[in-house]
Formats: structure tokens, C-alpha cells, sequence
């Protein structure tokens, strides 16, 4: 299982209901391609190093967010493709990366729980069939 950490700048102080449909727009997409959030993180508007330039304007400023999550594997390169368009035709979003991580980035405990959740989840799809 590959883990993945995204790294989205949004167009600073843009309202709350924006910010959470992207987020939502975010996360379904990895749900229905079957991969599974793990780690969300709101860091709030920040000053940026240097201005950016996007879609006309210039920014000093940007509303930073990330998610850790873990695509489907069989689907892994159609899903984060899929969710790499969608963010860039998203003009509220300034920039965005996707980072591969390693087991280690992710606390054990949480990894160990989501673990014995998926071998759970597994054994109960087996007794359904």
C-alpha cells in the first residue's frame, strides 16, 4: 500500500464553503477511486516566500492545506491523475503536489489501526460472499 501526501495552496481568505467543497471534492474522489483519507490538516492562510503568479494575478498570500491518504492499487495511476485534473482546473486552487511517503511518515499506532481495520473489513467481505 503507497501513502501519498497532498500539499494544496487555495486562493487566500477565500470563504469556509469553499474551502470545505474543495476539500469534499477532494476526498470523494480518492473514496470512489477506492483509496482512503488519513490525515487532513487546515494550516490556514499564510504568507508566501515569494509572489505567485496565477490565472492574472499575483499572490503573496495563500490558504495552505494537506492530506495524507493511500489510493486503490490497481487503480493508483488513474485515481491521482483523475484527482491531479480536477485540482487544476479548480481556479481557487493555486498550486498543489502530490508527495510519496514512506510507512514511517504515518504514526504507527494509526497505521497498526487502520491495518486491523482493513484485514477486519476483508474477513466480513469474505463471510458476505
Amino acid at each position: 500500500m503507497r501513502f501519498y501526501k497532498l500539499l494544496c495552496l487555495a486562493r487566500p481568505q477565500l470563504p469556509k464553503e469553499d474551502l470545505g467543497e474543495i476539500i469534499r471534492m477532494t476526498t470523494t474522489t480518492i473514496y470512489n477511486t477506492g483509496g482512503q483519507v488519513y490525515d487532513l490538516c487546515n494550516h490556514g492562510d499564510r504568507p508566501l516566500d515569494y509572489w505567485l503568479r496565477v490565472h492574472g494575478d499575483r499572490y503573496n498570500k495563500a490558504g495552505i492545506w494537506s492530506l495524507k491518504f493511500s489510493p486503490d492499487t490497481l487503480r493508483q495511476k488513474q485515481s491521482l491523475s483523475y484527482l491531479e485534473s480536477q485540482l487544476a482546473e479548480d481556479r481557487r486552487i493555486l498550486r498543489f503536489i502530490f508527495q510519496k511517503l514512506d510507512h514511517e511518515s504515518l504514526p504507527a499506532g494509526r497505521l497498526a489501526d487502520d491495518q486491523r481495520v482493513i484485514r477486519s473489513g476483508e474477513a466480513a467481505a469474505k463471510g458476505i460472499s
